[in-house]
């Protein structure tokens, strides 16, 4: 099967016809605690039983553990580090923090709703790591009556109840807001990595 750039709608769509053609057994709101050698085999905790196991995949990747900002006022409820249902916020004012793929397509979904104001905040100095589909949707809706607006080289200083402050080389720039979305990446659990015995090494490129 070949997988072409597609939307995360249709690919959860050919998820679930995997997942029905092959009778793939799948269990949601279990977390993995734990993984032992038990002879040729493997026993896994998890927070609901044990399963005995001949080979385990570990495909964790990192947002089970968003990164955090570490500003004032992250821990308010309006602040998320996923989108799920962007048909929830309509006439309203929303950030989005990131600039890779997620947080593009998650400014483009809530620009899409009835009467939002989005804006993205975003640290570099261009959109260099997305797609070339996200970036046209995102100057789509940035040209659109203005739902959509970036500011570049910027960094949430601080989070309010009603507003957010945007730290830029200028000035502080600050912004009605009633939702914060932050797609900063995440963070690999390195000590439960390590309390598994799985060796972690890090390798450093070179910088471009």
């Amino acid at each position: 099967m070949k997988l072409r750039q597609t939307t995360k709608e249709a690919l959860l769509d050919l998820w679930m016809q995997v997942i029905n053609k092959t009778g793939l057994k799948i269990r949601t709101g279990e977390k993995m605690l734990d993984v032992k050698k038990d002879g040729d085999c493997f026993r896994l905790a998890t927070t609901k039983g044990e399963y005995p196991a001949k080979n385990i995949i570990l495909a964790i990747g990192r947002r089970g553990t968003p990164r955090k900002l570490g500003v004032p006022g992250e821990k308010l409820p309006k602040v998320s580090y996923r989108l799920l249902e962007p048909e929830q916020h309509r006439n309203q004012h929303l950030l989005v923090v990131g600039g890779g793929d997620s947080a593009v397509e998650a400014a483009v979904a809530l620009a899409s709703q009835p009467q939002n104001h989005v804006t993205i905040s975003y640290r570099g100095q261009a959109f260099s790591r997305i797609k070339p589909a996200n970036q046209q949707r995102l100057d789509s809706m940035i040209s659109k009556n203005g739902t959509c607006k970036v500011i570049l080289n910027s960094n949430v200083a601080e989070i309010g109840k009603g507003d957010t402050k945007v730290s830029t080389p200028e000035k502080v720039i600050v912004i009605p807001n009633d939702y914060v979305y932050i797609f900063a990446g995440g963070e690999l659990p390195n000590e439960f990595l390590k309390k598994t015995g799985v060796q972690i090494e890090k390798k450093f490129g070179t910088a471009a």
